[in-house]
């Protein structure tokens, strides 16, 4: 979707040399960002009419224009001058520089646009969760923020991660593009481990874990109380 989102402000901007990039955490992650922007335009007449891809990048000849998608290297990127960017899984990234980088490059421009998409994480230290922060912020009118557009799909801190029915709200695409019956079978699965179940609560709930807060079942607690044992005033050991 937001790759089709960039290709239309390439054409319909109307700016000279507008510049719109893919940004990713990885070389192998924008390697498949470009992979399925040049699926898209071979499956488009219209899009195949206007816009030519190369081995790197997409061109628009029409008015200079191109783009390109970036891997985290903010220090090779300072010269850029983006009509848009989109950073995909920002959750991922230690740093705010990328993100600096590219947004300080729109100052060039008159209508710019910066997008940012991403699933939960697991590292609370790292500058997307403040971000979440700020936008429950925004959302709840306790700060102002009239140039960002805040859209948070996460299920509410008093739902009951096995109540299916709460689900859509991290999942708004349900009935769409994922079914709830896969969903479901995915995290009864996901269940049989505690990695795995606390990777579908982050990934598929949008809910956020780190390391110092694992989502642990009532059943695994009560497991590990059952098998308490108090010693025999034996076999005690005692205290100085």
């Amino acid at each position: 979707f937001f790759v089709v989102v960039e290709f239309l402000i390439l054409m319909y901007d109307y700016q000279e040399a507008p510049e719109a990039y893919l940004c990713a955490t990885t070389r192998e992650q924008a390697g498949q960002a470009l992979k399925y922007s040049k699926a898209i335009i071979k499956h488009s007449p219209a899009f195949r009419k206007r816009l030519k891809p190369q081995q790197f990048q997409i061109l628009y000849p029409k008015r200079d224009g191109l783009m390109k998608v970036l891997a985290n290297k903010p220090e090779k990127n300072d010269s850029l001058n983006p009509s848009i960017f989109i950073m995909d899984e920002m959750h991922a990234h230690s740093t705010l520089d990328f993100f600096n980088v590219m947004k300080s490059g729109t100052m060039f421009r008159k209508n710019p646009l910066g997008i940012i998409t991403s699933t939960a994480g697991f590292n609370k230290d790292y500058p997307f969760y403040q971000m979440l922060q700020t936008g429950q912020k925004v959302l709840e009118g306790i700060v102002e923020d009239d140039i960002t557009f805040y859209a948070l799909f996460t299920l509410d801190e008093d739902d009951e991660i096995e109540d299916f029915h709460t689900w859509e709200k991290a999942n708004p695409n349900i009935g769409h593009t994922v079914r709830l019956d896969d969903l479901i079978s995915e995290y009864k699965k996901a269940k049989l481990t505690i990695s795995e179940l606390n990777n579908f609560i982050t990934k598929n709930l949008n809910r956020y874990l780190d390391n110092l807060e694992q989502w642990i079942p009532d059943e695994v607690y009560v497991k590990c109380f059952n098998t308490a044992e108090i010693p025999k005033p034996e076999q005690r050991v005692k205290a100085f």
